[in-house]
């Protein structure tokens, strides 16, 4: 007995609650969840940068030189060649867009230089002496880059237009008249790659070989005090460089 009316009791509670339960009011809706924007992704390459280089250059040896003149002598250069070598330095700038680990990028730099061969000897069929000398004073590029960036590293390769204030000259030195001829080169291509690394968020430091090809050009003079005329074969004017340099980047932060 004691039993059923405890049975009782405790339905008669949970009734009651059911009962209270239903009375109160419906619960507020949960606010929604405010919109959390991504944060960008971490772009350490990407902007305008300045920076300064300087390295060494050496240019392809132009091996000997044929002359033929306009009374129908020819005659070719023996003893040393062209193979002008000497260092550089200069100013850079650019800017880079990154997209993921890929970078894409524009530069152009200047360069002052002392790259110069001197050359002398005689001709073959002829008692001619001569002297001359290639020089390289300043060139310059107009370059895109394509890099891939393992975070702080950037290795890249870059291409474009180059130019340079190449001057060749070659004289008769042990008669009169004598024949003075000389050349020079100004545009052409430039390939080559690097790498590069991030030092701080505004620094970075690279090491760069670049091959330069300044095109091709001919020696023409004349015997001096004559009108004979004398014109060389077609000489290359190539170059590779290497580099060191180190750049400062704007919008670092």
């Amino acid at each position: 007995m004691k039993k059923l009316l405890l049975l009782g009791t405790a339905i008669s509670l949970a009734m009651v609650g059911v009962a209270a339960a239903a009375d109160l009011p419906p619960a507020p809706p949960l606010a929604p969840t405010p919109y959390v924007k991504a944060p960008p992704p971490i772009c350490i390459w990407c902007g305008f940068y300045v920076g300064a280089n300087g390295g060494y250059a050496w240019g392809t040896d132009v091996g000997a030189i044929t002359f033929t003149n306009s009374v129908a002598q020819v005659f070719t250069t023996t003893g040393t060649t062209f193979d002008a070598k000497g260092g550089f330095g200069g100013l850079q700038a650019g800017y880079n867009w990154q997209m993921g680990q890929i970078v894409l990028g524009v530069e152009t730099d200047i360069e002052f230089a002392s790259i110069k061969s001197d050359i002398s000897g005689g001709v073959t069929g002829f008692a001619d002496l001569y002297a001359g000398t290639r020089t390289l004073n300043d060139f310059g590029t107009v370059r895109g880059r394509l890099g891939f960036a393992f975070d702080r590293a950037l290795l890249y390769a870059t291409g474009g237009f180059a130019y340079g204030n190449l001057q060749d000259s070659i004289s008769r030195t042990n008669a009169l008249p004598g024949w003075i001829v000389s050349g020079s080169a100004q545009s052409g291509f430039v390939v080559g790659g690097g790498l590069e690394y991030m030092l701080a968020p505004a620094w970075s430091a690279k090491v760069e070989d670049q091959y330069i090809d300044l095109a091709s050009h001919i020696f023409s003079g004349t015997y001096a005090g004559t009108a004979v005329t004398v014109q060389s074969n077609t000489l290359s004017d190539r170059f590779s460089t290497v580099r060191a340099g180190l750049n400062y980047k704007f919008n670092w932060h």
